[in-house]
């Protein structure tokens, strides 16, 4: 276990250094354009219950998707696509 933690999980990796400059420069440069035509900035949640992404709707069946309770024992999932949190908002 002393091994894994020294690396990160499959699918994901640390950004530093000049890469990671490189890559806020760029989000910069983007988040300005999309400001020119109007957009506006919105955050959700990184994870919401599974009841939102639990059938069978996008690209990830929901049992690829990672689950994890809360206090009260409601089933919550990462989210593996922001449009339904963009719908509920908006809603």
């Amino acid at each position: 276990m002393k091994e894994k933690l020294l690396h990160t999980p499959e699918g994901v990796r640390d950004i530093y250094n000049s890469e990671c400059k490189r890559k806020s420069a760029v989000e910069k440069r983007i988040h300005h354009i999309l400001e020119l035509y109007g957009y506006q900035d919105i955050e959700t949640p990184t994870f919401e219950f599974f009841d939102t992404f639990g059938r069978e709707i996008g690209t990830t069946p929901s049992k690829d998707l990672y689950k994890f309770f809360d206090r009260e024992g409601n089933t919550l999932v990462l989210r593996p696509d922001i449009t339904p949190s963009i719908a509920r908002c908006a809603a």
